[in-house]
């Protein structure tokens, strides 16, 4: 992954005619769709014939790569560089919250329906009746030819880990510490945690699989709505785990919905060991696929029911948002791209990186200088980095 361009958000301009983005994108787009002919281009991005004689117009329309070509695989961001960046509806909209069909925040359409026959899977859109929308994104990028709402790849890390992940381990945690165990929910906190320790120990889980501290109830517990566990994405990645086997030894198993939660953890691990067994595949084989989806079906299904019973008791717990209706439509494509290849946890790497660089050239120079003097940098690092003997 490369770093091509940056732009402090102070900076954007957004009128009297002109975008910053839309006109980086524009340019962009002009790249793409030269590299998806495979040949050198014979005008400008605006669309200006290159001078008759210049250099440029000596190579246009020769073969660019010896033959080769270039074809726009997908976007990958999270859910508000979608909606903020590439103009995709916003997942938190009450009436268009999908990029990919159009279910609804209520009614018939409901996105909240898990079933597989849910009536707002009639709805998923083609990629001849999005383009002919007349409310898609009018992104550059959408006007190469082949691209749609389905070049679009939902990030698993954002959609899962820092999603739904986050409600239904914060809740569960929330039911050990204050319902199910018998002390202060502080120490039963203390307890849970020295569980997990031990089986992060017995299990001879890796330090960076593992979760790095449980020791405060504001971790999950917020000051009003639904618990939600705070946390990293690698960190929330691998702690299904962990919890499911504290919940084994905690659960009450006369009692349906700790059966329930029980199954739901069950098929939250299942997932995750889809994905790993399968890490080097660019897609899930076809009994794999169809496996994943179940899982995260019946998770989903599970998890509705869970959140009825506690609705009706009156307690908040177990939150549904739109990102578990996204969880789903990643899973019905997994037989056409695993999870892993489009996730975002390398970007979120990069973006780390490029803080760092970000800071060291912010030191004594205008704040509109600072991206010139932060691609000189990166392009010597790249340099030296690709030219090791």
């Amino acid at each position: 992954m490369f770093w091509i361009y940056g732009c402090m958000e102070k900076f954007k301009v957004a009128e009297n005619g002109l975008h910053t983005m839309h006109t980086f994108f524009t340019i962009l787009a002009w790249s793409f769709l030269w590299l998806s002919r495979g040949q050198w281009p014979d005008a400008d991005w605006n669309g200006k014939k290159y001078p008759k004689g210049s250099p440029e117009q000596k190579k246009a329309l020769k073969p660019l790569a010896g033959g080769f070509y270039c074809l726009l695989f997908c976007l990958i961001g999270d859910l508000d560089y979608f909606a903020g960046v590439l103009n995709l509806p916003h997942f938190s909209s009450a009436t268009n919250p999908c990029p990919l069909c159009r279910a609804t925040g209520s009614g018939e359409n409901t996105w909240a329906n898990f079933n597989s026959d849910a009536p707002w899977r009639s709805t998923v859109w083609t990629p001849s009746a999005w383009r002919a929308w007349g409310g898609r994104s009018k992104s550059p990028l959408f006007r190469l030819p082949g691209t749609s709402c389905h070049t679009v790849s939902l990030d698993y890390l954002h959609t899962k880990y820092l999603g739904t992940d986050q409600w239904l381990f914060g809740s569960i945690l929330w039911l050990l510490t204050h319902v199910i165990l018998s002390a202060s929910p502080l120490n039963n906190l203390k307890d849970i945690w020295s569980r997990i320790e031990r089986y992060y120990k017995q299990s001879k889980t890796p330090a960076s699989r593992r979760y790095r501290s449980l020791g405060k109830l504001s971790m999950f517990v917020r000051k009003t709505g639904y618990p939600k566990l705070r946390g990293k994405g690698y960190e929330l990645k691998n702690f299904g785990r962990a919890l499911l086997h504290v919940w084994e030894q905690c659960m009450k198993p006369h009692i349906q919905t700790h059966q329930q939660i029980l199954l739901m953890l069950r098929m939250n691990v299942k997932m995750e060991d889809l994905l790993s067994e399968h890490k080097t595949l660019w897609v899930l084989p076809e009994a794999a696929a169809r496996e994943f989806r179940e899982s995260a079906r019946a998770m989903l299904l599970v998890y509705n029911a869970v959140a009825r019973h506690f609705a009706e008791e009156g307690l908040q717990l177990f939150d549904i948002t739109s990102k578990f209706h996204l969880l789903q439509h990643i899973t019905d494509y997994a037989d056409c791209v695993s999870p892993r290849l489009v996730w975002c946890f390398s970007g979120e790497d990069l973006m780390r990186h490029m803080q760092h660089l970000a800071q060291s050239c912010s030191r004594g120079v205008k704040p509109v200088t600072v991206v010139n003097k932060m691609a000189r940098k990166y392009r010597l690092a790249m340099h030296l980095q690709l030219t090791k003997p």
